[in-house]
């Protein structure tokens, strides 16, 4: 790259001496030694920080919970629209784990176990509401009394129940596959965090 006139410098000050390639964070930047040094001892501070703080479960869980529920709108939205799109699961996840995390300040094992149950729960939650506001629209009744009475509708086999299994096994799968995929994104962030050393110097 120096043929064509350009030179390697530090990501931060632009200085182009004394560089290095570091893992910063699971990032890798090109850094002066100085500046490699700065955030070494920034990050040393935040873990230290990190470490000394606590989880807090119950507001992780009410969190996620919240999040969630941005999944359940999309969910529910393109349930109308006759689709079933992966893209709700990903939205799902996203919006549950950043929603414990938000308010639980942490996320480790415990919270992607919280998490995951909260996708899988909401999920059905969702697919209910989207039969709910079916039956709603068709029998012409408010949406509180057709989501009381999808069981005994179901019961009764008015709701076509190999329609009924197949959107919710196909919502479950896509939901879940993308859902757990952001959730140990989120897990391998969180332990990638703190980690920073050198791979070359000059």
């Amino acid at each position: 790259m120096t043929d064509h006139g350009f030179v390697a410098a530090c990501e931060d000050t632009g200085q182009t001496s004394d560089l290095g390639i570091y893992t910063v964070s699971g990032a890798v930047r090109i850094l002066s030694e100085n500046a490699y040094t700065q955030y070494v001892k920034n990050l040393d501070t935040s873990e230290q920080l990190y470490g000394q703080s606590s989880e807090n479960y119950i507001l992780g869980t009410v969190g996620a919970f919240l999040g969630s529920l941005i999944g359940v709108a999309l969910i529910v939205i393109l349930g109308q629209l006759g689709f079933v799109a992966a893209f709700s699961g990903i939205v799902m996840g996203i919006a549950t784990v950043k929603g414990y995390e938000l308010l639980a300040k942490k996320f480790s094992k415990v919270a992607a176990v919280i998490c995951l149950v909260i996708v899988v729960a909401m999920t059905y939650f969702a697919n209910e509401l989207d039969w709910a506001l079916l039956v709603a629209r068709v029998a012409e009744i408010d949406i509180i009394t057709a989501f009381q009475g999808l069981s005994e509708l179901k019961t009764l086999e008015y709701i076509d129940m190999t329609d009924y299994t197949t959107n919710l096994l196909m919502l479950f799968a896509f939901t879940l596959i993308t859902a757990g995929l952001t959730i140990f994104g989120a897990l391998k962030d969180n332990a990638n965090k703190f980690v920073t050393h050198p791979l070359t110097e000059d």
